[in-house]
């Protein structure tokens, strides 16, 4: 730990600790909008400048309730010491996971940057290795024949095929639009874009392939409705619920007699495809 004299670790002078009512300014939304025009500058991403900005008005509430740090000098060691606690509430308090902490920890040391505080390293949480569930190759198998039997409705198949063959998510299938899915004749391709503007992905596909053929066929028996322009659509005409994506994926593996979900089909794609076996 450091010492309390008036020099940092550096031999630089040390600024005096930061007191509550340093810490209600700093908490104050101007504040924390400035904090978010430096992040800015510095090129980082709109979602990191927004997950950054969260982390650390959490960070400055917490703050604000630890009175008893008042006055720890230098600020280098009183900050250091506030991060220690904050991360030590995550962990038992609120049981935030070890990569949510993490994300804090940074968010906390981009944050004393921009105070121009060295901050001392803080140990980081440990991911747990996940061993992911995948299907093998002759679940797979069946899932295919059962996928291309009359039994299976063609908006399904197509929402199935996507988790399976593109690993897209949950939120991105919900938020396909119509004018996602386009077919380049040229080139025998089916085209989806799909995810946030800025960070579009691009899925081309074979026409002749499974996925491409379920696409068109659902886009071509979809019925054009003046109020939705959503890609799936529910019997009612509005846009398909993510709960009744998961009903879907829970249907066919009733009829197929595997119990599925969503994430074992996104974990047997990306599987297969570290594999080099193709399924589209």
């Amino acid at each position: 730990m450091y010492s309390t004299t008036n020099t940092s670790p550096t031999g630089h002078f040390a600024l005096p600790s930061l007191s509550q009512s340093d810490f209600q300014l700093l908490a104050s939304e101007e504040s924390l909008f400035l904090y978010s025009a430096w992040l800015h500058s510095k090129g980082f991403s709109s979602g990191t400048i927004k997950t950054y900005y969260s982390w650390v008005k959490k960070f400055l509430t917490r703050c604000l309730t630890l009175s008893h740090l008042d006055g720890i000098s230098p600020r280098t060691e009183q900050m250091y010491r506030l991060t220690v606690k904050f991360k030590e509430f995550l962990t038992t308090e609120t049981g935030h996971s070890p990569q949510a902490i993490n994300n804090a920890i940074s968010a906390i040391n981009s944050y004393c940057r921009y105070l121009r505080i060295d901050l001392p390293a803080i140990k980081r949480e440990v991911r747990k290795h996940i061993e992911y569930s995948v299907l093998s190759e002759e679940e797979v198998e069946t899932l295919l024949t059962v996928l291309q039997s009359t039994q299976i409705e063609i908006r399904d198949r197509a929402i199935f095929l996507l988790f399976l063959v593109a690993g897209i998510s949950l939120k991105n299938c919900c938020e396909l639009n119509e004018q996602d899915l386009r077919t380049d004749d040229a080139a025998s391709l089916v085209v989806l874009e799909y995810g946030p503007r800025r960070q579009r992905q691009i899925l081309r596909l074979h026409k002749q392939s499974l996925l491409g053929q379920a696409l068109l066929q659902w886009s071509n028996e979809r019925i054009d409705t003046l109020d939705e322009d959503a890609l799936f659509l529910s019997v009612n005409g509005q846009r398909l619920s993510s709960s009744s994506m998961h009903v879907v994926v829970r249907k066919t593996g009733w009829k197929s007699r595997l119990p599925l979900s969503i994430k074992l089909l996104r974990d047997t794609g990306i599987y297969f495809n570290r594999l080099g076996i193709e399924l589209r």
